[in-house]
């Protein structure tokens, strides 16, 4: 079935859009991690507490992301994006603001359950924009995060030490803020699931399968890995760049700069290497890259 030139309009609009929201979203965790050295310098944390004031971010994160698949399936992955992303920049400011280590802790664990929201919501507004326009764009909506990821880079490495902390997250949580309220008017609505469904008709219910398949848990352990190699970069790169190689100011972040970088052209080819060379592949070579890389 043919698609009409305005569903195709709106659906392109609704990509910037989502777009625009993974940018944010970037510039977001970037601008928390070239500010950890700051955070733990201005209450003079340890590093045993900082570690335990990052694991906050992650499991603020599991307690959301379960849930909102059913939020997006009960009220659609736009509005709940819309909700979340509003959530998640404001939740920038709350460990920035915190007079003690058990503040920043609250702070980071809020932002995590934020952000795990908004992780699931955009994603699946990804998806239905991904059918509407029947063509791959997920790849090159996480290049928009890893892009926002530099930018929030790049503009940490002008301002820390430059002027006050508070002041550079300020303005990142407006500006982050504004970009999210005007992109989340442009969401597409969710597809329905069947059309007996759609016309209010019960479905047929699919026989439940018993445990989970080995190849779900293989692919679950590598994206747990991919991710734990991601975290290890997002949170310890500035303060690895400050405290051992002795960078100072800025310049704290140019090993988060770099990684995000290289992981924004990863990404913004991704769709183009999936259509050429096939999910299988990439997963492969990439995970080898990566392990490469690491090591």
């Amino acid at each position: 079935m043919s698609v009409s030139p305005l569903h195709t309009d709106r659906a392109e609009s609704a990509r910037r859009a989502v777009s625009l929201i993974f940018l944010v979203n970037g510039a977001f965790f970037a601008t928390w991690a070239v500010n950890i050295p700051g955070v733990r310098d201005a209450l003079s944390l340890s590093e045993a507490q900082i570690g335990g004031a990052l694991l906050a971010i992650g499991l603020g994160a599991l307690i959301t992301m379960p849930l909102t698949g059913g939020w997006t399936a009960r009220y659609g992955s736009g509005p709940v994006t819309r909700v979340a992303v509003v959530a998640c920049m404001l939740s920038l400011a709350l460990p920035f603001l915190a007079p003690n280590y058990l503040g920043v802790v609250l702070g980071l664990t809020v932002m995590g359950t934020a952000n795990g929201s908004l992780d699931v919501a955009m994603n699946a507004q990804g998806v239905t924009v991904e059918q509407t326009l029947k063509r791959p764009v997920l790849s090159r909506l996480h290049a928009y995060f890893s892009l926002g990821g530099v930018l929030g880079a790049a503009l940490g490495t002008l301002l820390v030490d430059r002027v006050p902390m508070l002041t550079h997250v300020l303005l990142v949580v407006i500006v982050t803020t504004v970009a999210g309220v005007l992109a989340g008017r442009l969401m597409l609505p969710d597809s329905p699931i069947t059309q007996t469904q759609e016309a209010g008709q019960p479905a047929q219910a699919s026989p439940r399968r018993a445990g989970i398949s080995s190849a779900a848990l293989l692919l679950g352990l590598l994206c747990f890995l991919g991710m734990l190699s991601e975290g290890a970069n997002y949170d310890w790169a500035a303060l690895y760049f400050r405290d051992v190689l002795g960078q100072a100011g800025g310049n704290a972040g140019i090993g988060y700069a770099a990684f995000a970088v290289t992981m924004t052209l990863g990404r913004w080819f991704g769709d183009l290497a999936r259509g050429r060379l096939g999910d299988e592949i990439i997963v492969r070579v990439g995970a080898a890259v990566a392990g490469l890389g690491l090591g």
